[in-house]
C-alpha cells in the first residue's frame, strides 16, 4: 500500500490540504500489490464483502470507493501487509511537497530516489494543468519545469494512443433510460430505499424507482442536473 504522504506546513497552506484524506482515507490505491497467500485470500475476501454494497463516493456516508476501506489493513493484516515508503512510488499531487521532482542523467528522481511511477490523479488532457483536483489559485506548486516535461509527455503518450476518441465515449451510468440525468440525490435514495428490499430496473424510466421519483417531483432535466 501506498500511503498518502504530506508535510507538516498547515493544512491550508498545503496545495492539496490534509483534511482531503479524512474522507479520500490514509492509503492511495494508486499503488497495491499482492501475491497468493492465505492471508491474502483473507484479505481479498474481506474488502470484497464491503465493496459489494459501499464501493462509492460520498462525503456524507464517510465513504470513498474502494480506497478508504484499506484504513483498516494494517490493523486486520499487521503481520503480512508492509506500507511502501520508497518516494519514487506513487509520486503525485498531494506529495510533491516531500518529493520534489528533478531530472538528473535523463532520469527523473524524487528527493535522492528514482521515480518507479508518477500517479497522474486528475491530470487534465486538454489544458495544461496537472490535476484539475486543486484550484487554479494553487497550481503554482505544479508549474516548475521538470513538472512540466513530465506531464507534456504523459499528455502527448495517452493522446497518440487514441485518448480523444475514448473521451467521446459518454458515461453509460449518468441518465436514467430516457436521458433523464441521474443525480447524487437519486443515488443516496437508492441505496436507502434498496436496503429494505431489491429495487428492480434501477436505470428504467419504466421501473419503480424512475416513478418514485417522478411523483415526488425529484427528476430534473436541466443543464445544472446534467453536470451535478
Amino acid at each position: 500500500l501506498a500511503p498518502h504522504l504530506i508535510d507538516c506546513r498547515l493544512a491550508d497552506d498545503h496545495p492539496y490540504p490534509e483534511y482531503h484524506h479524512l474522507w479520500e482515507g490514509i492509503f492511495n490505491l494508486g499503488f497495491c500489490a499482492v501475491r497468493r497467500t492465505k492471508a491474502t485470500d483473507r484479505l481479498l475476501n474481506w474488502w470484497d464483502a464491503r465493496l459489494r454494497e459501499y464501493c462509492y463516493a460520498d462525503h456524507v456516508d464517510g465513504l470513498h470507493t474502494d480506497q478508504k476501506w484499506m484504513d483498516y489493513a494494517p490493523v486486520f493484516f499487521h503481520d503480512e501487509l508492509r506500507i511502501v515508503r520508497h518516494y519514487g512510488v506513487n509520486t503525485a499531487h498531494w506529495n510533491l511537497s516531500e518529493r520534489p521532482l528533478s531530472l538528473r542523467d535523463g532520469q527523473y528522481h524524487t528527493n535522492t530516489q528514482p521515480l518507479i511511477f508518477f500517479h497522474f490523479s486528475g491530470f487534465d488532457f486538454c489544458g495544461e494543468t496537472l490535476t484539475k483536483h486543486v484550484p487554479v489559485e494553487r497550481q503554482a506548486s505544479y508549474t516548475t519545469d521538470t513538472l512540466r516535461m513530465l506531464a507534456a509527455e504523459y499528455r502527448a503518450a495517452v493522446k497518440a494512443n487514441g485518448y480523444e476518441c475514448l473521451l467521446a465515449v459518454p458515461y453509460a451510468f449518468a441518465t436514467f433510460s430516457d436521458g433523464t440525468p441521474i443525480t447524487q440525490l437519486h443515488r443516496r435514495l437508492y441505496r436507502v430505499k434498496s436496503r429494505d428490499a431489491a429495487i428492480p430496473s434501477p436505470f428504467s424510466s419504466d421501473g419503480p424507482f424512475f416513478h418514485m421519483l417522478s411523483e415526488a417531483g425529484l427528476l430534473d432535466r436541466s443543464p445544472a442536473a446534467k453536470a451535478n
